[in-house]
């Protein structure tokens, strides 16, 4: 038996034993406890970061536009992003733990099904299936499913995870592409045009019937992969493609096709070509028509249009082609540029009415006269009339014009042929002229015939009348010897009702002014016979004009009392003597005092004879001035042509002046008029003086 202290001993020996165990345990404890405190420490890391990072991707997948899935072996899901809310109406929730296919069509279900059956049992990846979904407000939603089957580590199939997409816009824009393609190629087809579309290097990638028509191809033969130079030359096409560019991508031409059997066609091609983003020519689509007719017809128009312009130009009157609408002329010859005095481009901005004076020689607007004469044009009349028309300069040129109407379609159009006719007014004027001095010869012959007859009635009572004078003076004067006798014892007494020592005196002054009388007579009768016969340079002798316009007063006083109130008489004295006939200056000088007195158109008018010595020039003038009416400038240089007047009306006959020129210019002088409008007349008469050595 062990004693105390061995027992003792042994006792601490192994509690000490026991402690250094437990310490060693103890510390292998606190060892494994702070390995595990570490340990769940990383673990929770780790937690704490995959749930960050699953948050993360769970809002990259909640913020995605397209659906994300995934789906257990069964189909069912098993996770969905939101995107289901928004495309059908069907929350996540609702969404997770549903067997595919969710929302189907009716009608779509079984094919649907049978996708799903079939990706099951055998698994493999999904790449574009488009499936027609329908939403919960019935609308339909199409989706493109991508998908990838996933399988567990010891390679057992557990599922499929899938992203899906919106299609739907895309979908319905891709149909209506295919519709708009489809009708692209039924007009295309059905179109009477060609329309063909090919490649830089000539190749043809399409062409339509009415392409193939034009060709003789027939729809079995391929046409696309056919070169396109089969209708247009290499040539037109390479500088076809030289003129297309990404600025101006649309050109037109024409071009000359050589058909099947060597025909000669025209075509009319548009041409639209297509460039990539870098600028680079990809295609060109070519639409055409065959224009062969139009060009055939064009190209016998021209020549048409040039045999016309060549008539046109060449013609003798000026042609002029009117718009009745606008109102403007759209065409001319150079006949027409000349007439107007402007060039082509300004006639062309001009009409007719621009080309006339405001009125017609009838009393009519101009405007309102071509209106009715170009209407009647138009409605199919063909009037020929005599117009005014006036040019650029302002001067006025008689024409006769022929309207008639030209075909055209959508437009009124009358083509005017304009003749100048000033040459033949002058000669009608001229013939006129002529014709009137055959009547006023005439009526010269038989008014001489008549002067001489009626002087002839006149002169033989007016010679007894002069011849009878002096015996009636005579015998007052023996009769008065008598009377004086008897009235001292008669008283006084009355002849012819007046008182003897009245009457005694006025008997005498009777007598002379019955003389004056007969002497006028006798004058006025002698000038009617100068009037009617020609003198002989013979019958000249020296000539006072002073006394020439006295006489002339004698025989016109009474027609200028009647005239005028004003009359002025301021004759020159000591003027040399004329060589000259009196008679007929003084039948001068009456006709120009007649002339002043019907030119007066007021008796308050004046007017004013002059006499005067030009010493500078040796000449012995006259002028006879009136405050009358004027002349115009156009009737000036005529006045003095035969049978020219202005008073036709009142009885002129355009004699007077023309036979007092020729007696001033047999006279060696002149006979010159100065005048305006409004501003009266000077009549003067020049002659010569100092030639008495010539009588």
């Amino acid at each position: 038996m062990l004693d105390l202290a061995t027992a003792l001993a042994l006792f601490l020996l192994g509690a000490g034993t026991v402690y250094a165990i437990a310490a060693r345990r103890l510390a292998a404890s606190r060892r494994r406890m702070a390995a595990l405190t570490s340990e769940v420490e990383r673990r929770t890391d780790l937690e704490n970061r995959l749930r960050a990072s699953e948050g993360r991707l769970k809002g990259i997948l909640d913020h995605m536009n397209d659906w994300v899935w995934e789906a257990d072996e069964n189909g069912v899901f098993t996770y969905s992003s939101p995107h289901t809310l928004e495309w059908l109406g069907l929350p996540p929730e609702e969404v997770v733990g549903r067997k595919a296919p969710i929302a189907p069509f009716e009608e779509d279900l079984p094919e649907e099904r049978q996708l799903l059956e079939g990706l099951l049992a055998n698994p493999r990846p999904v790449v574009g299936v488009l499936i027609r979904l329908q939403a919960r407000d019935g609308r339909g939603v199409t989706i493109e499913t991508n998908a990838s089957p996933f399988f567990d580590e010891e390679g057992v199939f557990r599922g499929y995870r899938g992203v899906s997409r919106d299609v739907t816009e895309r979908k319905l824009a891709e149909e209506a592409l295919q519709e708009n393609e489809a009708r692209y190629r039924t007009i295309v087809e059905d179109q009477t045009e060609m329309i063909v579309r090919w490649l830089p290097n000539g190749t043809r990638l399409f062409a339509n019937d009415a392409y193939r028509r034009t060709l003789g191809e027939t729809r079995d033969r391929e046409v696309a992969g056919s070169t396109w130079y089969r209708t247009s030359s290499e040539d037109r096409t390479k500088s076809l493609l030289a003129k297309l560019t990404p600025e101006q991508p649309a050109a037109t031409g024409l071009c000359r096709a050589l058909l099947p059997g060597g025909a000669v066609a025209w075509h009319s091609w548009t041409d639209r070509a297509f460039f990539d983003s870098d600028g680079k020519l990809v295609e060109v689509q070519s639409v055409g028509r065959d224009v062969t007719l139009q060009k055939q017809t064009e190209d016998a128009l021209r020549e048409s249009e040039e045999r016309y312009r060549t008539l046109v130009e060449n013609a003798a009157e000026a042609i002029v082609v009117l718009d009745v609408d606008s109102g403007r002329f759209v065409d001319c010859n150079e006949n027409a540029t000349r007439l107007y005095g402007c060039d082509r481009e300004v006639l062309l901005r001009n009409g007719p009415v621009d080309f006339s004076p405001p009125f017609q020689p009838e009393g009519r607007r101009s405007e309102e006269a071509a209106a009715d004469r170009i209407r009647a044009a138009v409605e199919g009349e063909k009037p020929v009339f005599e117009w005014i028309h006036q040019n650029t300069a302002g001067d006025l040129i008689p024409c006769e014009i022929r309207l008639v109407r030209i075909p055209s379609a959508g437009q009124r159009v009358v083509r005017g042929s304009v003749t100048d006719i000033t040459a033949r007014k002058k000669a009608e004027a001229e013939l006129e002229r002529q014709r009137q001095k055959l009547v006023e010869a005439d009526k010269m012959a038989a008014l001489g015939t008549l002067i001489s007859g009626v002087a002839h009635e006149v002169n033989n009572p007016n010679h007894y009348i002069l011849l009878n004078l002096p015996i009636l003076g005579e015998a007052w004067r023996d009769a008065t010897r008598l009377l004086d006798e008897l009235a001292p014892g008669a008283g006084d007494f009355r002849l012819a009702g007046t008182p003897y020592h009245e009457i005694k005196d006025e008997i005498p002054e009777l007598l002379d002014e019955v003389r004056d009388g007969a002497e006028r007579i006798k004058r006025i009768v002698g000038e009617l016979h100068n009037f009617t016969r020609s003198q002989s340079a013979s019958a000249i002798g020296p000539v006072s004009l002073n006394e020439v316009v006295d006489a002339s007063l004698t025989l016109t006083g009474s027609a200028i009392r009647k005239a005028t109130e004003s009359f002025d008489l301021e004759l020159a004295p000591d003027l040399p003597v004329l060589p000259g006939n009196a008679h007929r200056l003084e039948q001068v000088v009456i006709n120009l005092l007649l002339n002043a007195c019907q030119a007066l158109t007021a008796r308050s008018q004046a007017i004013r004879v002059t006499t005067y010595h030009d010493r500078p020039a040796a000449e012995v003038v006259l002028e006879v001035y009136d405050e009358g009416r004027g002349i115009a400038a156009e009737d000036l240089p005529h006045v003095r042509d035969p049978f020219y007047t202005t008073k036709r009306d009142t009885g002129g006959t355009g004699l007077g002046l023309a036979v007092s020129a020729r007696i001033v210019e047999e006279h060696g002088g002149r006979l010159e008029h100065e005048s305006a409008p409004g501003r009266g007349t000077t009549a003067r008469v020049a002659l010569p003086a100092d030639r008495t050595e010539d009588i």
